[in-house]
């Protein structure tokens, strides 16, 4: 990813700008920061938030590929929770038999009615289910107007939260740099890396966002 290989190249500024030193180098040793930029442990434990905030955008990516309108697809269920942090993918087979059925075979039949309270709890899409022996069967109807409305409201949801994790994890950076034993220079460094991958990661989670729009349209 982008925004990992560019914290690679901070940390590891070395012969050839990147872990693996010169081009070809197979058994080279990761460079450490080059100087001027701290120590180097205390460089990397400062560079974790950027790590975080890459890893917010990328959770925020897979997440929202998961919503969808009027689509039988897997994802619509897996994440859903039965209870205890237990969700319907951990239990059950969710298979296709449709362009708008789904089947889930719960692998202890004990397990159904949860299954079906929790669909039936965490219900966005108007889904309505059905049993046929120990199966579920889910019906994904075409969305609504107001289904569309709901999902959109989610994704907004979802999207705006994770640019508030982007920002607090950029606040506790910039909290751990100046409680650092860092100069006045390496500080001034230091906030304009942390800066630029905050802003590289707003900047694609509203592309993600802008992308998902038109789905709900």
């Amino acid at each position: 990813m982008a925004l990992i290989n560019m914290i690679d190249t901070i940390l590891y500024r070395g012969k050839g700008g990147k872990k693996g030193g010169k081009k070809g180098g197979k058994n080279k040793e990761p460079q450490p920061a080059a100087s001027g930029w701290g120590d180097e442990e205390e460089v990397e434990e400062l560079y974790t938030g950027a790590d975080e905030m890459d890893e917010i955008t990328q959770d925020l990516k897979t997440a929202l590929s998961k919503i969808k309108a009027g689509r039988a697809d897997p994802s619509l269920l897996e994440d859903i929770e039965i209870g205890d942090g237990t969700t319907i993918e951990e239990i059950a087979n969710i298979s296709i038999r449709n362009a708008s059925t789904l089947v889930i075979s719960v692998y202890n039949p004990s397990n159904i009615d949860k299954v079906l309270k929790a669909i039936e709890d965490e219900n966005t899409l108007g889904l309505t289910t059905s049993s046929q022996n120990d199966l579920i069967l889910v019906n994904v109807p075409k969305p609504t107007k107001e289904i569309k409305q709901g999902l959109l409201k989610k994704v907004n949801n979802m999207t705006e939260e994770a640019r508030v994790q982007i920002r607090d994890t950029r606040r506790a950076a910039m909290d751990k740099l100046k409680s650092g034993n860092y100069t006045k220079d390496e500080t001034r460094e230091h906030t304009k890396t942390i800066q630029k991958v905050h802003d590289a990661c707003i900047k694609e989670v509203d592309t993600i966002f802008n992308k998902k729009i038109p789905e709900f349209k």
